[in-house]
């Protein structure tokens, strides 16, 4: 498996598709690992959607998971992002989860299962098919084949960024500006246009 490209789906990953923001069939690929109950990625998300926004006609955003052992709710939060992704609803649960994670992080199972549910009614998700999604080995075997990826990928930490397979260093994806100018430097070194504002961003 090349961990810096779009991987395609198969048993291993529990035939969920990778999820892709932008240009799927771009030379240029940022792949993100990131934990729901991790703070720091909840504030880094808001700051990725607007990266991925600018770079959408030029770049492939990928988001996969690395749920950390020290949060226990962690890996149901990946499940129930994961079980909208199966109606068709990934970014938009990915976002209510991130947005929401004080509400969620430190509940109970009965608490944090009832909070995931009110998302999904949110986004209009079939319910009963929300739930199943949740316990599927499908989605188990989604969340264990990114972390499998992850420590392919080396990563010492979350977030965890790789722009065509090199590592970012938090030094240059905690500065969007940075970040900005390491994403346009891949673009070009591919003959890729980075988008006009990107450049203006000064």
């Amino acid at each position: 498996v090349e961990v810096s490209q779009v991987i395609e789906n198969t048993g291993t990953n529990g035939n969920i598709e990778e999820h892709v923001y932008g240009k799927k069939d771009s030379k240029v690929v940022l792949v993100e690992y990131a934990d729901y109950q991790c703070s720091g990625c909840a504030s880094m998300n808001k700051r990725i959607k607007v990266l991925s926004e600018e770079y959408k006609d030029q770049i492939a955003v990928v988001f996969r998971n690395f749920t950390l052992d020290g949060h226990p709710n962690a890996l149901s939060a990946a499940a129930a992002v994961e079980s909208a992704s199966l109606q068709g609803k990934f970014w938009e649960m990915n976002a209510l989860v991130f947005e929401n994670q004080v509400d969620w992080a430190n509940s109970n199972v009965s608490e944090r299962n009832e909070l995931y549910m009110s998302y999904a009614r949110e986004l209009d998700l079939d319910e009963d098919k929300f739930k199943e999604g949740m316990k599927s080995s499908n989605v188990r075997k989604k969340i264990e084949f990114d972390k499998a990826t992850a420590r392919k990928a080396g990563l010492t930490q979350t977030p965890f960024f790789l722009l065509n397979g090199e590592v970012i260093d938090n030094g240059t994806w905690g500065d969007d500006d940075k970040f900005r100018e390491l994403i346009n430097k891949e673009l070009k070194k591919h003959d890729i246009d980075p988008p006009k504002s990107t450049t203006d961003k000064k």
